[in-house]
């Protein structure tokens, strides 16, 4: 239960790069890949030639994949890369575009049977990366769907949240995307790395406690109940990091 609630962290309404005071948050680009049936290690060993054709291309960007362990996605690959401006995207097309395509059609797409792929936008405000030079062995995603005419409500009580965290004891780290472009709207991302099964067993004390004792008992009851007004579903699922089908520049290493 904490994390389903606790985890509604995000930006304030009007993100302050709009005023000018931060520069614009990253972006990623994440591809969602099944397998066709029984073609798993075919897909697999055509990623690793994929890969391979980055590099020799030196492409400068990381592309990183998981794949998705719980879920109704569950074998999905997972292939994202991360940290870029929107103007990158164009740039790395129009030098690399053509040729990812027609690798991808010849090592990828005959064992693929279904794709899709959306931008996502980190919120910097609200996230607390972990700092660490590789992706943590698995990672919690939370998808979240909010109502239509929610999100200004929405993201002031996940606000609330962050910084009550920020009070806390809780020694725990996340990153939070929203949807850009690429699936239903509005639609946010929870990021919540973790070593093993292990960090998925509730943090001391409760998300309840925790909410009261750094926001007092009225607050904290209005801040939940904010939540549950604003939240249309939420969806969860962990995705193991699979490095043997991930590209990272050497210059990133």
């Amino acid at each position: 239960m904490r994390r389903t609630i606790w985890s509604l962290t995000g930006a304030l309404a009007l993100p302050a790069f709009l005023l000018g005071a931060e520069p614009p948050p990253p972006v990623a680009r994440v591809f969602a890949s099944q397998a066709k049936a029984g073609m798993n290690a075919q897909y697999e060993a055509g990623r690793k030639r994929h890969m391979d054709w980055h590099k020799k291309q030196a492409d400068t960007w990381a592309w990183l994949t998981w794949q998705v362990e719980t879920g109704d996605r569950a074998g999905t690959f997972l292939t994202g890369t991360f940290g870029h401006q929107w103007k990158d995207f164009d740039d790395w097309e129009a030098k690399l575009g053509k040729g990812d395509d027609a690798d991808g059609a010849l090592n990828l797409a005959p064992f693929v049977g279904s794709q899709v792929n959306g931008f996502y936008m980190l919120l910097p405000d609200v996230s607390r990366p972990a700092g660490v030079p590789e992706p943590p062995p698995m990672t919690e995603l939370s998808h979240y769907q909010v109502k239509l005419g929610s999100q200004a409500e929405f993201r002031s009580a996940m606000k609330k949240i962050h910084e009550a965290i920020a009070k806390s004891t809780w020694k725990v780290n996340y990153e939070w995307y929203e949807l850009v472009n690429g699936g239903d709207h509005p639609a946010y991302v929870l990021a919540l790395p973790l070593k093993g099964f292990a960090d998925l067993a509730p943090l001391d004390p409760p998300f309840p406690a925790m909410l009261e004792k750094a926001l007092g008992q009225y607050e904290a009851q209005e801040v939940m109940k904010s939540v549950d007004r604003c939240t249309k579903a939420v969806r969860s699922e962990i995705v193991r990091y699979r490095s043997d089908l991930s590209y990272v520049p050497a210059a990133a290493k």
